[in-house]
Formats: structure tokens, sequence, C-alpha cells
């Protein structure tokens, strides 16, 4: 990335001089970087600023073939919000839209997709890994239900791309969202991928300008996070199984002390089927304002990072049925590549010491 910011400025449009021949190139190089993580084709790979743009884009892009009141989305109430917006957005426009309630887990069964399909569906959008308590939808199978619908499935694969092993030419998902800081790229950049191929996939672009990524994100390219979304990609690639070891090793780890020391403490999300690096629990008896004070020196929040600054209790853990005094005495806990085990047995000190202060025992 840094050799594009400093020493490379070439625009990858620009097909008539060296510095630009570069750059495409490097965006090339990306383009197959993505595209062999998630086993698809290079030209399937379309460059975003992020996943909230791709999600945009794909399913705005996607209702627009219809006029409204023609159009229906099925998405489900533990969203990110970057969805939950997109589907605001749709119904203010005239769409219908179904939102399926969640099991306590935080998890959509193919049966209730499919029991919520019109004549008038057009796409489907689920989270394949929540973003907040980890549980991971079953993915596969709703898109081995959709497949001879001739319904279009979206799936918002932000904290699954990296940590999931993908195969988009075995999945019949015909669009995919996700985000390059989710793999320790930049922020700023991500991409969408759109099937080519049974079916071909069309949208309608939401930003207009040159032809750059198909028409679809307009715009001179952000080569330097575009190359960086790459590489983070080709780091990652072999390595999921590994990575998912070591990060579940120290989050059974963090859960099982925090349980011996903590024992009003109860798991959010699916007990098995999450997310290896995603710890969510809350604490019944304690006082969230004093817990939330003795934190300091650890980086771990409430909620969504998304949802900053907000005094709203979570979407999600309300959607799986906890209360807002229960939601705001609820930690979200993720463990990186980077994190070591004396990290971890100091996040382990924080939260008790901050625990055992706000306790109401």
């Amino acid at each position: 990335m840094k050799t594009f910011l400093t020493d490379q400025f070439g625009n990858a449009a620009s097909t008539n001089h060296p510095y630009g021949w570069s750059a495409d190139q490097a965006v090339k190089d990306a383009r197959e970087q993505v595209a062999h993580l998630i086993s698809c084709k290079p030209k399937e790979v379309i460059f975003t600023s992020g996943a909230t743009e791709s999600i945009n884009l794909a399913l705005l892009g996607s209702l627009k073939q219809l006029p409204p009141q023609k159009g229906h989305l099925i998405t489900s109430n533990v969203e990110h919000s970057a969805t939950l917006k997109v589907a605001e957005a749709a119904e203010k426009l005239g769409y219908q839209v179904t939102r399926l309630p969640a099991n306590q887990y935080g998890q959509v069964s193919p049966e209730q997709v499919l029991e919520a399909l019109r004549p008038e569906t057009v796409v489907v959008s689920l989270i394949y890994a929540n973003n907040e308590i980890g549980s991971i939808n079953p993915i596969t199978q709703v898109a081995d239900v959709l497949k001879d619908k001739k319904v279009l499935f979206h799936v918002d694969a932000s904290q699954a791309v990296g940590k999931i092993e993908i195969n988009l030419q075995t999945i019949p998902i015909h669009l995919m969202s996700f985000s390059a800081h989710k793999i320790y790229g930049p922020k700023g950049i991500g991409a969408l991928y759109v099937r080519s191929k049974n079916p071909r996939v069309r949208l309608k672009p939401l930003t207009f300008g040159s032809d750059q990524e198909m028409g679809l994100h307009p715009g001179t390219s952000n080569v330097p996070g575009i190359v960086a979304l790459g590489k983070a990609c080709e780091l990652i690639k072999g390595q999921i199984e590994n990575e998912n070891s070591k990060l579940a090793a120290m989050r059974d780890h963090l859960w099982s002390e925090l349980q011996s020391q903590i024992p009003t403490a109860q798991l959010n999300g699916h007990p098995t089927e999450r997310l290896s690096n995603n710890l969510n629990f809350s604490m019944p008896d304690a006082l969230p304002n004093v817990f939330w004070s003795s934190l300091d020196g650890l980086a771990v929040s409430s909620g969504s990072a998304c949802a900053t600054g907000s005094t709203k209790a979570s979407h999600v853990l309300t959607s799986i049925g906890l209360d807002s005094q229960l939601s705001r005495s609820t930690v979200r806990i993720g463990v990186g590549r980077f994190n070591t085990q004396e990290e971890i047995s100091t996040a382990i000190d924080i939260l008790v010491r901050a625990y055992k202060k706000s306790s109401k025992i």
C-alpha cells in the first residue's frame, strides 16, 4: 500500500502512460487476490468504499430493477445497521420490506425465508455472522432453498470473510458484501461480489460518472486501498483454520476465566455456531455506568461500533430478548491476530475488577 501512497501515483484509468499501466495492473492483481480468497472470478469483484456502500448497491441496485410497490425485500431484525437503514430507505421509496425475527441466538432459519417469499420478492439479505454476538447464520442452507426461486440472495459477509471458508463456486449466493478493515486492511475500502453467470446479476447504479468498476462504483479508483485489500486477502488465504484455532483458544480461555470469577455472566449468541474471535456476555447484577467507567486500558464495547454515541440499547440484544438494563450491562469482545496470552490475562483482570466494583451484590 505504501508504494502507491508515496511513489506510484498513477491513475488506474489512465492507459496512455506507464504510471497508469502500473496502477491498472496493481488493481487487476488485487482483484485476483480477492477473488482467490472467496473462490469467484476476478470480474465478479467490484471495489467499493466499504461494506456499507456494497450493501446499499446490492439491495437498492436490485430493487430498482422494478418500480416501487412491485418490489419486495426480505431481511432480518438482527442485521447490521447498514442493512436496516437501507431497508428503511427502500420502504420510503415505496418498496415492501419483511424483517424476519431471529431466534434466541440471533439466527434465521431457511424455513422462515421460504415462508416469507412473495411473487414480488426481489432480494433476500442476511448477515453471515453477526457483528455483535458472533452467531453464524445457516447461509449455505438458505442459499440452497432459494436457488430455484428466481430471487437474489445477498449476504453481508463483513464478519465472515477471512474467518469462515467461503467458496462462491459451490454456494449459490448472488451478491456478497465485505470490508478490508475486518481482515486487517485499511478502513474505507471494500468489495461487492456480483455473480456473472447462472444467473448473471444486473444492478442499477446508485452513483454516476465514468465506467470504473463496471459503472457501479464510478470515479478514480482508490489504488492504495485496493492494493491493501488484495494483500490482506492474500495473507489470510490458507491460514483461516490455523487462525481460528488460535483465536478460539484465547477466546475460550477468556470466557472460562470470566465465568469462574463472574458467576452471573451469561453468554449471548450461539454457544458453538459462532465466530472464533467473538465473545459477548451480559452481567445481570452489574451497574452499567460504574462498570464502563472502570475499564481503563481495555478497548471493548457494549454493541456495534457503528452505533457509537447512541443511548439506545443494541437492537441485536433486544431482538434476542435482553431488556434495556441488561443490554447496557453487556460486553462485546473481539480477540485478534496480534493479541497475546498476556493481553488476555490483563483483560481478564480489568474486567473482573470492573465487575466487582459495579456489582450490586
